[in-house]
Order: structure tokens, then sequence, then C-alpha cells
């Protein structure tokens, strides 16, 4: 669907083209350049902005349920505030990460998996990323270098 809407894009422009060649001489709008059209017919819509908070840090230790489930309140309001509505996401390293998913099986009406997402931070992320794209290769060299 995207490729037939792009291929309409381009059949107009050469349309366009044809058309100003066509004539004895150019109008000011007779733009002939792909880049110079394109630009000339797209609209200037400013998407709207995205609704952003940052919340302050907690000066207690975070390694406690009291502390999770107080922070996972704390973020369900400030939510509710900003986005009405919206499904709070909250992203933690390992150890809170298993804290926040116990809060959520213990107190499902409150935070339960349609009403809050917990997922695991970037470095968790990434770490995973790494093990599963780099140990195809360790098995590799491990078995060449067992050749040689």
């Amino acid at each position: 669907m995207y490729v037939e809407r792009a291929k309409e894009g381009e059949i107009e422009w050469l349309n366009f083209v044809t058309a100003a060649l066509s004539k004895e001489k150019l109008d000011d709008r007779d733009w002939v350049s792909w880049s110079v059209y394109h630009a000339s017919i797209q609209t200037n819509e400013i998407p709207p902005a995205a609704i952003n908070a940052l919340l302050p840090l907690f000066t207690e230790s975070a390694h406690s349920v009291a502390m999770i489930k107080h922070s996972m309140t704390i973020v369900q309001a400030a939510i509710q505030h900003l986005n009405p509505g919206q499904v709070p996401i909250l992203t933690a390293d390992q150890p809170l990460f298993a804290l926040a998913k116990q809060i959520q099986w213990t107190w499902p009406n409150q935070f339960g998996e349609s009403l809050f997402i917990i997922m695991f931070g970037g470095l968790h992320i990434e770490m995973v990323i790494l093990k599963v794209t780099v140990a195809p290769y360790k098995c590799v060299m491990y078995n060449m270098s067992s050749l040689l």
C-alpha cells in the first residue's frame, strides 16, 4: 500500500513536469526538479507535542515493596494528570522489576497488568540483545580456533 502511494506521487510529479515542459514559458510555480516539487506539496502541519514528565528521585532506598508501590502510585497519578486514560509505563532494573511484578500480582485491582506496564530498563534490554547477537559468533570463533 505504501509503495503504491509512493508510485502515485512520482507519477503526479512526472505529469506535472510533462505539463510544465509543454508550455512556452514556465510560471514561477512550475518547479521541474523532483525535490522542489515534493517540498512544495508538503503540508506544514506540526505534530502535537509529546507530554513528558520527569519525576524527582526518592531519597530512600528503592529496594523495598513499600517504595516501589509508592513510586507506582505517584507515576500513576502523574500520568492520569498529564494524559488521562493512558496506561502508565514503568521501566526498572532487574531487582526492581521483580518487585514491581510482585506488586502487580498482589494488587491487581490497582496495578494489574492491564492498568500498568512494567518493563526492563534499557541496560537490560541491551544486554539481552548483545547476548543473542554475539553468542552465535562466539560459537563459530571457538569452533574455528579448535580447528587451527
